[in-house]
């Protein structure tokens, strides 16, 4: 599957490139995510040392969250973001290193949107929980790709392309079908939410997968991290942590 993700990162950028909607761009940045979190590393490297694209992508992705709307995204967000902790500090590209206090804040927020999007979902039709805008190392949404051409993803068998943008529960042989769609035909874009479908991620934790990705960092990398919280911040992961230890 690494060369999936080899060739989908590509066919992803190129379609963000062109992509005007929100919604299709929450998509598209989903996938990403799946990519992340399927394997951190390889992702990165793709992004950085492939494509040259990974600030600008970050910075797109991280303007996003407040049209995420699906708990589904938010919480493979979380889970990509929290991948990315993962990753030995110095295989970090620079510009994700440089902001990984700020992957941090965005990992609190949205488990806290969650939180509060799972209570009120079946009392009223749509989410009035919004993400704050992004501010720092990631910040601004209008970001030009520049002219990455695709890997040649004929050469994949469909199927397993289809694979892994399904963990970001999206039809993947319908988003890459530039010429055929339509980004505000709202049958593609009205998709159901967790618990609606089945996806790899749906026994995952985010609470706890966070937690776990925080707590095995090396304390020369964690504690600079969490000084450069703001105090809101490192109350809410002080008190995550408590409740995940509670938990066990």
């Amino acid at each position: 599957i690494d060369d999936v993700i080899r060739a989908l990162l590509p066919a992803v950028v190129r379609r963000l490139n062109t992509a005007q909607s929100k919604k299709l761009k929450v998509l598209l940045c989903s996938n990403v995510a799946a990519c992340i979190y399927y394997d951190p590393t390889l992702a990165l490297d793709v992004l950085e040392k492939n494509l040259n694209v990974t600030q600008q992508l970050f910075g797109l992705w991280l303007s996003l969250l407040d049209s995420f709307d699906r708990i589904h995204d938010k919480k493979l967000t979380i889970l990509a973001l929290s991948s990315v902790l993962s990753v030995p500090v110095e295989r970090l590209p620079p510009s994700v290193r440089e902001g990984i206090h700020q992957l941090v804040h965005f990992c609190l927020l949205l488990i806290d949107q969650i939180r509060e999007q799972r209570e009120e979902r079946d009392k009223v039709e749509e989410s009035p929980f919004k993400a704050a805008g992004t501010k720092g190392q990631f910040s601004g949404e209008d970001r030009d790709f520049g002219d990455e051409e695709d890997a040649d993803v004929n050469t994949m068998e469909e199927g397993y392309l289809e694979r892994i943008a399904a963990e970001a529960g999206i039809d993947l042989s319908r988003l890459l079908a530039v010429s055929d769609l339509d980004e505000d035909d709202d049958d593609f874009f009205g998709m159901d939410d967790e618990g609606d479908f089945e996806t790899p991620i749906d026994d995952v934790n985010e609470d706890t997968f966070f937690v776990e990705n925080i707590q095995s960092l090396p304390r020369g990398v964690a504690v600079p991290l969490i000084s450069a919280l703001q105090p809101q911040d490192q109350a809410a992961l002080k008190k995550l942590i408590e409740q995940s230890q509670g938990s066990q």
